[in-house]
């Protein structure tokens, strides 16, 4: 089977080249490769083990995704492939976990606003076009192979992913304090407002804030 073949090859290539880039950004082309393995072979070994040093680099040191959306879209595929996992909470719970490391305060300033940006966006995305909501996302998606399927965001479940992560970021006592900041006012279209698993997952951080006085 051609499909078989690709992926096996695929993830050889990956197994090479994935650890050189523990101390290097990923070029445009190799995000792109990256997230098209993300994408067709997201339960694929080499995604959590080959993948997550390479993502915890790009958000430990990014500083405007901007100048390069395929970091974003790569970022973004691996985040999608951890939700196709058979226990997706615990992968989703390992990732953060390993994005903030095992300290009790994470020594890279630039990880959560990276993480919450890829968050946000996925989020508006699904309003943005399920609810022909139009809003401003921090996102900026390229007509190219490296770029996530936007339709794939318009699934509930999805979406529901990126806010889990939001969730698990305020279970880290020293994120809390500048995750407030950053979804305090509630960054949201106002129709999201009305999305009831949306808001159950958002009053789960907003009790985090309220119980913590350096929280704004």
């Amino acid at each position: 089977n051609g499909d078989v073949l690709d992926s096996v090859v695929h993830s050889d290539i990956i197994t090479t080249v994935a650890p050189l880039l523990e101390n290097n950004q990923p070029s445009p082309e190799i995000c792109a490769f990256f997230s098209k393995h993300c994408r067709n072979s997201p339960r694929s070994s080499v995604v959590l083990a080959m993948f997550t040093p390479v993502i915890y680099r790009i958000l430990k040191h990014n500083m405007d995704f901007g100048k390069n959306p395929r970091l974003q879209a790569f970022v973004r595929d691996f985040i999608l492939a951890l939700h196709s996992k058979e226990n997706k909470d615990e992968a989703f719970r390992h990732f953060i976990e390993c994005m903030h490391g095992p300290s009790s305060e994470c020594p890279h300033p630039r990880v959560l606003p990276n993480l919450v940006a890829i968050c946000l966006a996925s989020v508006a995305t699904y309003f943005q076009d399920s609810n022909s909501f139009r809003v401003r996302a921090d996102i900026n998606n390229e007509e190219s192979d490296s770029s996530t399927d936007e339709s794939v965001l318009h699934d509930e479940d999805v979406m529901m992913t990126f806010l889990r992560m939001l969730q698990l970021t305020a279970d880290f006592d020293d994120w809390l304090p500048a995750l407030s900041g950053m979804l305090l006012p509630i960054p949201f279209p106002k129709v999201a407002l009305y999305h009831r698993k949306l808001t159950t997952s958002l009053k789960y951080i907003i009790r985090k804030f309220a119980d913590d006085p350096r929280c704004e």
